[in-house]
């Protein structure tokens, strides 16, 4: 019989790189490297070097460095508390859905609802609202009443989840495994199927 592994997932999300979503890629003589928006684990280490499209604390495959922000409700959520368990964070700047027009990535905030609710009990998901100004809190509160969230959010305000992993890219989604490994990371929005994907490769 088949074990269930329990995993974590991480998504990002700001306006900076939307739209575009694009990574640099690393000077080299061999192929140019495709433009992928999903990077996993189990690719081979050669593959996965040819192009410098992950974030540089973020190696695939190890350890993902922990971190504890303030939870929108109160106290904090303590990354390292919740290993072994499935966890699904996104991360997205509540302030690009204020703009006139919206940004597109707002929908990654729905999405991530409705998949969180269909897998509930397998991953739980987790929004870190990167931190742009004093606004972001109340912005971040006004979106989890619009779309009837139920997942944890979780504000930046020191920017320390996006300084901790590096993050430069956004928005992207991250998955963990139940020992805290960086399994897969994806760019861009992720509907609901896609997000149960990555689930299911992150519980190998």
């Amino acid at each position: 019989m088949n074990s269930y592994r329990p995993i974590v997932v991480v998504l990002i999300a700001t306006a900076l790189a939307i739209p575009g979503c694009r990574a640099s890629p690393r000077k080299s003589s061999a192929t140019p490297c495709p433009t992928r928006t999903v990077f996993r684990a189990t690719r081979s280490a050669a593959e996965r070097q040819r192009c410098e499209v992950l974030p540089a604390r973020m190696k695939l495959g190890q350890q993902a460095p922990d971190w504890s922000a303030r939870l929108l409700t109160g106290g904090a959520f303590d990354l390292a508390a919740h290993r072994g368990k499935p966890i699904i964070v996104l991360t997205y700047l509540a302030a690009n859905c204020f703009g006139k027009p919206p940004d597109p990535a707002c929908r990654s905030v729905p999405l991530f609802e409705q998949a969180y609710r269909a897998l509930k009990g397998r991953a739980l998901f987790v929004w870190v609202n990167l931190w742009e100004d004093t606004a972001s809190t109340s912005q971040a509160a006004q979106l989890a009443k619009r779309f009837r969230v139920t997942f944890p959010i979780v504000t930046d305000d020191r920017r320390s989840v996006q300084s901790i992993w590096g993050l430069q890219v956004w928005p992207s989604y991250i998955a963990l495994d139940a020992e805290g490994r960086f399994i897969e990371y994806r760019i861009k929005p992720q509907d609901v199927a896609a997000l149960t994907a990555m689930v299911a490769d992150a519980s190998g």
